[in-house]
């Protein structure tokens, strides 16, 4: 029975295995999502707590409002200055004092007209007392002006007073203002370093996570590719087989028409008849058994071919989109991280494109251009210290420029498959 060799069936097996692992874990990792970690939790819960701080910020209460209304009121309500005699306290305190200065004055004036006349009153000493207290009683007129003066001076200090007193609490209303602004700023700032803090850590966590995903993908990737050139040799092998069998079967057929021609004239035509007869029917039994059994084997092996390239194809398209999502993650990664230069002779592995320099980048693209998977390793190989891992990620970046090159195929070389897997 046609068949390839034990060792090309053990590795076509083994790369089928590797392919479907591959294809699980991609699977898998695609159907668990993106999990936020929990440092990016704690920075959404305090981020969540500072905006709602703010935004259930108490607004801004003066304690002393109705002080500064009532002085406010007083100031603008106040009656407008005016000046009587009548009713004035230090009006008629000056005029008691005057009225007793001119009693007193004239009664002096009275004593000494009369003793002037011998002790006895007369109309003299009488004109001479009421002049003397009118004179006195004039000097109150000249006061009048000064208790005026007086009175302007106290009604303009009290308007004063009150105009201290609003603005002195106007001047506490306006700090208080400005301090419960400071606090708010403060606690906006606060939201708002919260709300930075959230989304740095999540970009952070996101973008690894994309990048696993990139890493699983090219992994897939290179089985998928393995499995493919595993699957060639097999056929391959399993057409050669088939061939040397017809060629076998045709070669015992001659050889069998050349002994009965000999048996044939070496026996009598009825001997021979017969034994060409019962010949043919042995040679048409086997013949048809043979048939029965190729082609049951025919069908055996192309169906298992066929579930194992639906399986294979199912995968493939499961996962088609999401790759090229995250390849196209990855270059844009990759490329806005490109003014980065990194040394291949810095200490460490190789592990990513971005962290070899510009001139290393640019050749790597350019051989891809070229779609010469060979060259880009060889040129890797001269750099040397990249890991496994930096090598999938490297030719994450360049799978798309070679599918260019190479007419739209997606798969690696054999070879390059080979000296990737060889770096493990």
């Amino acid at each position: 029975m046609a068949q390839a060799s034990k060792k090309t069936l053990e590795e076509l097996e083994r790369r089928r295995q590797g392919l479907a692992t591959a294809a699980d874990a991609v699977s898998r990792y695609a159907l668990s999502g993106y999990t936020p970690t929990d440092e990016q939790t704690r920075l959404k819960a305090e981020y969540d707590r500072q905006k709602s701080a703010l935004a259930n910020y108490a607004a801004y209460s003066n304690p002393n409002a109705p002080a500064l209304s009532a002085a406010r009121e007083a100031v603008i309500n106040r009656t407008p200055f005016t000046f009587k005699t009548d009713g004035d306290a230090l009006y008629e305190r000056y005029k008691n004092t005057y009225q007793q200065m001119g009693k007193q004055a004239m009664q002096d004036t009275v004593g000494q007209a009369a003793m002037l006349t011998g002790g006895y009153g007369n109309s003299y000493a009488a004109a001479a007392g009421a002049q003397a207290y009118n004179q006195y009683l004039s000097r109150m007129n000249d006061v009048i002006p000064q208790l005026y003066q007086l009175a302007l001076d106290k009604y303009n200090a009290e308007g004063s007073a009150l105009k201290d007193r609003y603005n002195m609490l106007l001047d506490e209303d306006q700090l208080g203002y400005s301090r419960w602004q400071n606090e708010r700023a403060i606690q906006a700032e606060m939201a708002d370093r919260a709300r930075s803090d959230y989304s740095d850590e999540y970009n952070r966590a996101y973008g690894e996570w994309g990048d696993r995903g990139t890493l699983l993908n090219t992994a897939y990737n290179v089985a998928n590719s393995l499995y493919g050139n595993a699957l060639d040799r097999e056929n391959a092998e399993y057409t050669r087989s088939y061939q040397n069998e017809r060629n076998a079967r045709a070669d015992a057929v001659e050889d069998r028409d050349y002994a009965r021609q000999l048996a044939r004239d070496a026996a009598s035509d009825a001997q021979w008849q017969k034994n060409f007869d019962r010949s043919n029917y042995e040679y048409d039994t086997n013949l048809a058994l043979q048939k029965a059994r190729y082609a049951r084997s025919d069908f055996e092996s192309d169906r298992a071919y066929n579930r194992d390239v639906y399986e294979s194809d199912r995968a493939y398209n499961y996962n088609a989109a999401q790759d090229q999502m995250a390849n196209d993650l990855a270059r844009e990664k990759i490329y806005a991280s490109g003014g980065s230069s990194a040394s291949s002779s810095s200490g460490g592995q190789i592990s990513a494109f971005s962290e070899l320099g510009k001139d290393e980048q640019a050749d790597l693209r350019e051989l891809a251009e070229n779609g010469s998977e060979e060259a880009i390793l060889d040129y890797l190989e001269g750099i040397g210290n990249i890991s496994y891992d930096g090598l999938l990620k490297i030719f994450a970046v360049l799978q798309p420029i070679l599918d260019r090159s190479n007419y739209g195929r997606d798969d690696i070389s054999e070879s390059a498959a080979r000296r990737i897997e060889s770096r493990r």
